[in-house]
């Protein structure tokens, strides 16, 4: 099953304000962004975010895949890792904001590089 929107049209914002949100294997969602401030979010699916990821509440990363384009950001959030990834795949630069720092079970950076050719 894939739910996702057109690039071009990436504007929307998924909120969780208390629901259990869950991704089943198999599962793309592709948004902007993805506010979990309360209840439950739990990822093994595919969760492709051209915005920010944040969390006040918690998110269990299972064995799912989040694509980030902006920030992660996980204020006061309970973020337990699983054997998810995280991938920061963003063309602006990204941050990881969470006061202690944050544990990931596997990280990682698909930077977007421009070549220009010279005539």
């Amino acid at each position: 099953m894939l739910i996702s929107i057109s690039s071009e049209t990436l504007s929307q914002v998924i909120t969780n304000n208390g629901a259990s949100v869950s991704l089943a294997n198999g599962i793309v969602v592709s948004s902007k962004d993805v506010v979990n401030t309360a209840g439950f979010l739990i990822n093994n699916g595919v969760l492709n975010l051209s915005g920010s990821f944040t969390n006040t509440a918690t998110t269990n990363g299972g064995n799912g895949i989040f694509r980030i384009g902006i920030n992660w950001t996980n204020t006061g959030g309970i973020f337990n890792p699983g054997t998810s990834t995280v991938i920061f795949n963003g063309s602006v630069n990204q941050m990881i904001i969470r006061t202690g720092g944050e544990t990931f079970y596997n990280l990682s950076l698909e930077i977007q590089v421009r070549l220009a050719r010279k005539s």
